[in-house]
């Protein structure tokens, strides 16, 4: 008899959405230094900050501790580094 091996969906599903709860926190992360990237050029761009008060609010909200184990400061000090300057968090 020839068995087949499977994966497990299990596992396979678990690491699927892990993937995409890490895309989720990066996307986050790059949204907040495109926004900065563009008031560089524009400070009073209305949607770049926007955009950097959103992302910043995800960083503390629940369903980012929901996503990852991360400590939003870590990302916070990682955005600091990038962008030269201090966010208020």
């Amino acid at each position: 008899m020839n068995e087949r091996k499977t994966p497990d969906r299990a596992t396979v599903s678990e690491a699927c959405w892990e993937e995409l709860a890490n895309a989720i926190v990066v996307q986050a992360v790059d949204d907040y230094l495109a926004a900065h990237n563009v008031l560089q050029s524009d400070p009073n761009n209305f949607r770049a900050k926007l955009m950097q008060k959103e992302a910043l609010a995800f960083l503390k909200s629940e369903w980012y501790q929901t996503l990852t184990n991360v400590n939003p400061r870590v990302l916070i000090q990682h955005l600091e580094n990038k962008t030269g300057t201090d966010i208020d968090f």
